[in-house]
Order: structure tokens, then sequence, then C-alpha cells
């Protein structure tokens, strides 16, 4: 039997002194006590951990991401240093990876300035730049609402009376648009609407609701039958 004491006691048969031992961890070797050997019998204070689990080696830190899976992309982001600002990720052809800055972000997907103008000319009016909503205006500009063409009658038209009102459908047509209308070729080759001493057809167009609506009135002193014509037409607002 030993006995471990701090100092020597000469009373005992056996016995080991603390003392004896520089100061560590204490281990029993063949039965005598003994101080352990920092980096033989254990890891030293500040030496990475070795051995863990199934990896060959904690103590290379590239190699023991390497053991973990790790893949080349994945080992660049785990060792990309702190950009202390914001930045974009960014990971190269190379699998390298870099912390981009907004504009060197943009530069890279092929990207514009935030800031474009729209400049704008008479008759339209606003525009600026286009960090923010715009509005365009146009005091004299006109919108299109709809557009199509009408043929007009052949039947007789007394004097001082119209034909048939020829209505066709304008969707979106309101009673306070305006119509525009010409003829679809020359109309001085076809009856009623001829050059002539005593006059000629007239035409009269009226919006209603989604719809527009043509008369042909006669204001000369005899009966007229006019030949076929088609109206262009288009509503605008």
């Amino acid at each position: 039997m030993t006995y471990i004491t701090e100092t020597p006691d000469a009373t005992l048969s056996a016995e080991f002194a603390l003392n004896s031992l520089a100061d560590g961890i204490l281990k029993h070797v063949s039965g005598v006590p003994a101080r352990a050997v920092p980096g033989t019998d254990y890891e030293a204070a500040g030496v990475d951990l070795r051995i863990a689990n199934n990896l060959s080696d904690l103590n290379s830190a590239s190699t023991a991401r390497t053991n973990l899976g790790g893949t080349t992309a994945g080992q660049n982001l785990f060792t990309l240093a702190n950009p202390s600002a914001v930045r974009f990720l960014q990971i190269n052809a190379d699998n390298s990876v870099t912390a981009q800055s907004a504009s060197s972000q943009l530069t890279a997907l092929g990207g514009v300035a935030t800031t474009r103008n729209v400049n704008t000319t008479s008759p339209l009016g606003g525009g600026g730049a286009l960090s923010s909503d715009l509005t365009l205006t146009c005091s004299t500009c006109t919108t299109t609402i709809a557009s199509g063409t009408s043929a007009l009658g052949t039947s007789a038209i007394a004097s001082g009376a119209c034909a048939t009102v020829v209505t066709t459908s304008a969707t979106g047509t309101a009673t306070t648009d305006t119509i525009g209308w010409g003829f679809n070729g020359n109309p001085t080759s076809t009856t009623g609407y001829q050059a002539s001493a005593n006059g000629m057809l007239t035409i009269i167009a009226y919006p209603s609701t989604n719809n527009v609506n043509f008369l042909a009135c006669n204001n000369t002193s005899a009966s007229i039958t006019p030949g076929a014509i088609t109206l262009n037409w288009k509503v605008t607002r």
C-alpha cells in the first residue's frame, strides 16, 4: 500500500510526498504516482483538440472542415472575414467568396444606377427621377376609346328627312366623348355625296353609351337614294 502525503512522513512504511512533484496532473504508472506530461498524457492548455469522433485531425482547422465534408465554396464561406458593413454575398466561378458592396453587386448583375430620369417634351408634362413614382400629364392629349367602321344605308331619304340611324358598338364610349370620322374612299362618285347645285346629304355623328351613331340627312328639295358608303371612325376622350 502506498500512502500519498503532502510532505514526507517517516512514520509511514510506504508513502509518496506530493511536494516532490512539479505542479501538474497526477497519474499512476506501475504503482508509482507521477506527474502527467502535457502534450503526451493530455493536451496542454491552448492546444486544439486533436481527435474527436470520426475526425482525424482537429488541430488543423482546414483539415477538420474538409473531414466534415465541406466544399471549397462552403469552406470559403466559413472563413469569410467580417465585412463590418452591409454587403452582398457573391460566390465566384472559382468557388471563392466575396462580400460585395451594393454598387459592385449592381455592376456584377449588369444593373444600372438606381436613379434615372424621365424627360418629357410638349405636350407631355411631369417626369423626373425614377427613384420615386412619377405622374405624366398632358392637358391637350387624347385617349382613343374605340375605333371601327360603319356602313351607311342605301334606302331612299325624303327631302328634309334623315335615314334610319346606323348604330355600331364602341365599347367604353360615353356620351361626353368625341367622334372623329371620315369616308373610307373618295365619296364624290357616290350618289348622295356628289357635289350638286341642289345640295347633298349631311352626315350627323353622335355618341351614346358603348355605341357610335350616324345619321344621313337630306337637306335638298328632292328625295335621294344614296349609294353605298362606309365611314371610318374613332372615339377619343
